[in-house]
């Protein structure tokens, strides 16, 4: 099993939609088979909507929506959802963190839209970095069409 985890800012331009979906694309032909995506932020829903719409393309390929705590009752868009483990226990403050370091510690790819040297998705994509974890990021990528 290959896996690739998704971290992105929340104010990411939808103009970069068909490149992360290309990204997706060649990943799941180079035998990615399973993903992974936070629930927070623009690039987030972008991710799930692209994988989303793939799983209608391609076969083979199966996508989680990684939780940072338990859904409420009766909560709508938790299809497709798992739970970092130990989240259950862990101060809401620090959920996102420990979702994200959940993700990257089972990622073999970063697919990423980071363009700014600060926050929470930064922050992880360093930790990518430092631990030789290959990254894509789409706001490298010159072609955006």
């Amino acid at each position: 099993m290959k896996r690739c985890v998704f971290f992105g800012h929340r104010d990411c331009p939808i103009t970069i939609k068909p490149m992360l979906k290309r990204v997706i694309v060649e990943l799941i032909e180079n035998d990615y088979d399973d993903f992974m995506v936070g629930n927070n932020g623009g690039f987030d829903r972008m991710a799930q909507h692209c994988l989303e719409e793939l799983s209608h393309t391609f076969g083979g390929f199966r996508y989680s929506i990684v939780l940072e705590r338990l859904p409420k009752a009766g909560e709508k868009g938790v299809e497709n959802s798992i739970l970092a483990d130990g989240i259950e226990d862990c101060p809401a403050r620090f959920s996102i963190d420990r979702r994200n370091e959940y993700m990257l510690r089972a990622a073999d790819v970063v697919v990423c839209y980071i363009t700014k040297g600060y926050g929470g998705a930064h922050k992880f994509v360093e930790k990518a970095r430092r631990r030789k974890k290959k990254i894509i990021n789409i706001a490298d990528k010159k072609d955006r069409r």
